[in-house]
């Protein structure tokens, strides 16, 4: 991208971060783009909607996890426990803003179809997982561990558990990451449906 390019590119992903994170109120691309003194024009021929800006914010935030992921040195289970918690970091950081998507279609239908924020998100846990299921003695259950941790690992689910229940980063890091490792084992010691379903 062009300097001019890259720089609004990355002014409207901070502003929109900026906006959905303290907004009670729906925001819209054209309201990002006019906070961000940027065109509106411009800012939907970057991302087409609102869902497109919201998705591009998601893949940025997952590039740091993948990142994370990436470089840790930790393996099986110590390996997992790092990426979850940088997880869990990183929704706390971000906030409300990673709580932005809904879709009417489910975590694997997204994940096979290759949506860019799905498919960032799993490049970063696909290893970490598959580690954890052999420290647990449990087949690698791929795509359905990941859709195990995306059950457990919605940003809204984690923000919310933080301001009901009033807990730490750390006991909740703690406490997803060891239900996180049950769920993995009870889903492996169920049969496997049958291929014609």
């Amino acid at each position: 991208m062009r300097s001019d390019t890259e720089r609004n590119y990355r002014t409207l992903l901070r502003v929109a971060e900026e906006m959905l994170a303290h907004s009670d109120e729906t925001v819209t691309l054209t309201q990002i783009a006019k906070e961000a003194n940027i065109a509106p024009a411009t800012a939907y021929r970057y991302f087409g909607s609102l869902d497109g800006l919201v998705t591009a914010f998601r893949v940025e935030v997952n590039r740091d996890l993948m990142a994370f992921s990436e470089g840790c040195d930790a393996e099986g289970l110590d390996l997992l426990a790092a990426v979850c918690r940088r997880w869990v970091d990183l929704v706390d950081e971000h906030g409300h803003a990673m709580a932005q998507v809904r879709s009417r279609e489910g975590y694997l239908t997204r994940l096979r179809a290759a949506v860019p924020d799905i498919a960032s998100q799993a490049a970063a846990m696909r290893r970490p997982l598959a580690e954890a299921c052999r420290a647990l003695g449990v087949p690698d259950a791929g795509d359905e561990a990941l859709h195990l941790w995306n059950v457990l690992y919605d940003p809204r689910d984690i923000l919310d558990l933080r301001a009901t229940l009033g807990l730490s980063i750390d006991e909740l890091a703690a406490r997803l990451f060891a239900v996180l490792c049950a769920a993995l084992t009870a889903w492996s010691a169920q049969p496997s449906p049958p291929a014609d379903r």
